[in-house]
């Protein structure tokens, strides 16, 4: 039977891995298709923090962190023990870095390293006080167009008064009252209340970090590339040849669809 449509890669799921999948099968020369059951695009990584952990980053080392690739790999080992072969643990450690600086260098997606947000055991060896996760960079959801209206939202709980975004860093100045707390608050606020022209059309905030700031950054690239996100689209079944997957069945607006994946 033929396909409805075709491309070389296709990707399940509009969430941060998803739309990184397909923006890296770009890179290689590939034609790639995001679909998303969802009437909205972003999956959980629109609601999460968006923070990555990637030891010994680029950013890191420009914010004055001391570490290394050998102290990661031993509070890996640490925690992991057996469970995940040390070649995996090093693929992951020296990809990670590279991943980062590749989203950047070629689709202008930025992340930031954040100082004081500790490793989850940083009394085991090799376990830091900081310097090793990542956050997004702030974007300003004006670029996205119509496109903002699709995003999904972010939880109130995540936002200063349920409406100002705030980043990590922010919200444990805010949090733990730190020095400039009332300023910093006051700052915020200003910025939201007087963006007169963009609180006429919504809410949420023009300013777009977290979880919001990943996700729009990685749609607006994909959006510069040119790769389609068919939303509404809930992928039913895998399409085999010969124990090969090329393609999938998708219920779409009512309608099963056969999309094909030729690579």
């Amino acid at each position: 039977k033929s396909w409805d449509q075709q491309f070389d890669v296709i990707v399940v799921g509009s969430g941060a891995g998803g739309m990184t999948a397909a923006l890296c099968a770009h890179a290689q020369g590939l034609s790639a298709l995001v679909v998303e059951k969802a009437d909205q695009y972003g999956g959980t990584s629109a609601v999460s923090g968006g923070g990555i952990w990637i030891p010994c980053s680029d950013e890191h080392q420009k914010a004055g962190a001391r570490d290394s690739f050998d102290e990661a790999l031993t509070y890996l080992k640490g925690l992991l023990g057996t469970d995940v072969t040390a070649a995996r643990l090093r693929a992951y450690l020296k990809n990670g870095p590279e991943m980062v600086r590749f989203l950047h260098q070629k689709f202008g997606v930025q992340y930031k390293s954040v100082q004081r947000y500790p490793d989850y055991y940083p009394d085991r060896p090799g376990g830091k006080d900081g310097f090793r996760s990542l956050e997004p960079a702030d974007f300003d959801a004006a670029q996205l167009g119509d496109e903002f209206e699709r995003q999904r939202e972010p939880y109130k709980g995540t936002l200063l008064m349920g409406r100002v975004a705030m980043t990590q860093v922010e919200a444990q100045q805010l949090f733990s009252r730190g020095p400039g707390w009332i300023w910093l608050t006051i700052k915020m606020m200003m910025k939201y209340w007087f963006d007169f022209s963009w609180r006429r059309r919504t809410w949420r905030d023009r300013r777009q970090v977290l979880g919001q700031g990943m996700v729009s950054a990685l749609r607006y690239a994909m959006m510069q590339k040119n790769i389609p996100l068919q939303l509404q689209t809930g992928m039913e079944t895998l399409v085999q040849d010969g124990g090969r997957v090329t393609g999938i069945t998708v219920t779409h607006q009512g309608r099963t669809l056969r999309y094909g994946a030729r690579r």
